[in-house]
């Protein structure tokens, strides 16, 4: 039916959030927004409001202080770009928790198989374009061509990749995250970001 037919589609966005982020801020955001309204549906028309209604009350003063601090600062136009629109997060992580709850396992499952994929995509791209002479070509950069953060892009994925490594009822789960471990070092030493070697080395 065209409940369960969303309901899977939701899965399929969240797959596709690791691979979005490389393309820029226009297809993340089109995921997020399709996700909270998801969530919107569910609070609002199915009656879970009850559920989320703590976590409401202590979103809306944070929110309220971003708010706040955007009327204060030097440029305001600027300021409220960022913080005016920041409640879709409140309805994107509504949406996370929903699915959560609803299948736990498999949104894990999705997830590490969205992670795993862009490592194993990232360290073959790498080692494709990898140049002996690394004076003619100090930095890989992958698909984000100028901007060259590939190792930011890995270093913040790879904590949660490892968590749920090692949350997951996995074989060889040892000899698995060694392998992580490795395949990331060799991302992010060959991206030359230092500020990504030191997120990633704690």
């Amino acid at each position: 039916n065209k409940y369960m037919t969303l309901y899977h589609s939701n899965y399929l966005l969240i797959f596709f959030i690791p691979f979005s982020l490389v393309s820029g801020s226009f297809i993340p955001d089109l995921i997020c927004v399709t996700l909270g309204l998801y969530a919107i549906k569910s609070i609002f028309f199915d009656g879970n409001f009850k559920f989320f209604k703590t976590y409401f009350y202590l979103f809306f003063i944070f929110y309220f202080i971003c708010i706040l601090s955007s009327i204060f600062s030097n440029d305001v136009v600027f300021s409220f770009q960022s913080s005016l629109l920041y409640f879709r997060f409140f309805f994107y992580s509504c949406a996370i928790i929903l699915l959560c709850i609803h299948n736990q396992n498999k949104l894990l499952n999705i997830i590490l198989l969205s992670l795993i994929s862009c490592l194993f995509f990232l360290f073959f791209d790498f080692l494709i374009n990898y140049n002996q002479n690394i004076l003619e070509r100090p930095i890989i950069s992958s698909l984000f061509g100028d901007e060259k953060k590939a190792g930011s892009y890995l270093s913040r994925f790879y904590p949660l990749l490892i968590c749920i490594i090692l949350f997951k009822d996995i074989k060889f789960k040892k000899i698995f995250i060694h392998i992580i471990i490795l395949l990331s070092t060799f991302v992010i030493i060959l991206s030359f970001e230092r500020t990504a070697l030191l997120i990633f080395s704690l």
